[in-house]
């Protein structure tokens, strides 16, 4: 990952902090899906053997497509713990990189965006980790939706925090 960000970075461009989101934080956010996947798989598996038994195996095919969302489900919270450890926070002294290597069903892919932050928000928990939100992307067609984007779940937010507001919003 380390080579990734030194490709990144311009000439004479200095890393003031790097981090990567918390893999146990992520890990636990994936349950919310999980909890869906447990009733789904069983219904979908129910449904596959009912139908093979009373109907044939056509009718059972049907079923696959949901036992395979299901099992897709299932996996969210390992799918995000391995998603954080792909990912890398940095702030330099010139902009902020959100980088993050990810595998999906498209294969493994990095993504890389650059910015300089605006701050729109910080979330901070209990324990001193949290989220900051740089921007919000709107997408408008039928329905509105808001994209936040910014460092999620990660360590000593309020650290992270005052380096961005020294670095790029007290100085304008």
């Amino acid at each position: 990952m380390q080579a990734v960000i030194d490709g990144e970075l311009d000439v004479g461009e200095v890393v003031l902090w790097q981090g990567q989101p918390l893999a146990h934080q992520r890990f636990r956010s994936g349950f919310g899906v999980w909890f869906i996947g447990v009733p789904w798989t069983a219904f979908a598996a129910f449904w596959i053997i009912g139908a093979a038994s009373s109907t044939g195996l056509l009718l059972a095919l049907w079923g696959l497509p949901f036992l395979g969302l299901g099992a897709l489900m299932l996996s969210s919270p390992w799918v995000a713990r391995r998603n954080a450890r792909g990912s890398v926070y940095v702030v330099t002294d010139r902009r902020v990189l959100l980088i993050e290597q990810s595998v999906d069903l498209r294969g493994a892919r990095t993504k890389i965006k650059t910015m300089r932050p605006q701050l729109t928000e910080r979330l901070r928990r209990d324990n001193g980790t949290g989220d900051i939100t740089f921007e919000e992307r709107v997408t408008r067609s039928d329905d509105t939706t808001s994209t936040p984007t910014g460092f999620r779940d990660i360590a000593d937010v309020d650290t992270v925090e005052k380096l961005i507001r020294r670095t790029f919003i007290d100085q304008r």
